[in-house]
């Protein structure tokens, strides 16, 4: 089942721009379209392969990038929950990736989209599935341990990815006192990964 079937009421308030609803729509859907980013696709009809994004800043960017695309008021509006929302999200994807590709100055290609709709994502070696596993179990286990109030922030500037100003305006502080928590907060769980043998400098 996915996000929409069944809940007019969702397709409603998706379409109204419901902080509630796209906040959860986000949550659902982010670690796919980060997935997707990270590791690229291929097209097997040509036997191509278009790399993910190497680069960490540049890939929450492109993140941000889908979501923004896909939540603007003109495209919610377009939506008509016909089909699911997750291949949509990840279309976008794609031609992000397809435009990273071309400023590259790597081989010039048109693809249409029939073709990147049928486009497989590259699968995780089991080795680096592994890994990545392990270190989300430690992230959680250590946010478990944070007071409500940190654990909000967590959200909010990770996963929601309210900018710094936006989450200073949210929680009525100074922008300098979100850098200066979001620093605390990075501080931290590095020293956590560090003492777990899961991160090294």
């Amino acid at each position: 089942m996915t996000f929409f079937d069944g809940r007019r009421d969702r397709l409603d308030a998706f379409r109204a721009g419901d902080r509630a609803t796209l906040e959860a729509l986000f949550r659902e859907s982010v670690d796919d379209v980060t997935l997707l980013l990270r590791r690229g696709f291929r097209l097997d009809a040509r036997s191509l392969v278009v790399r993910g994004i190497a680069d960490a800043e540049r890939e929450k960017e492109l993140v941000q990038e889908v979501f923004l695309r896909a939540f603007a008021p003109r495209a919610r509006l377009a939506y008509n929950a016909l089909s699911p929302f997750r291949p949509y999200l990840l279309q976008i994807a794609r031609n992000l990736l397809i435009d990273e590709w071309r400023k590259q100055g790597q081989q010039r290609i048109e693809v249409s989209s029939a073709e990147l709709e049928g486009a497989a994502t590259l699968e995780v070696p089991a080795d680096e599935l592994l890994a990545t596993r392990t270190l989300e179990a430690a992230t959680t286990a250590w946010r478990q341990r944070l007071s409500p109030d940190l654990r909000e922030f967590i959200r909010l500037r990770f996963e929601v990815g309210l900018s710094q100003a936006d989450l200073a305006a949210h929680l009525k502080v100074s922008r300098r006192a979100v850098r200066t928590t979001e620093k605390d907060v990075q501080d931290d769980l590095e020293k956590h990964l560090e003492g777990l043998g899961l991160l090294r400098r």
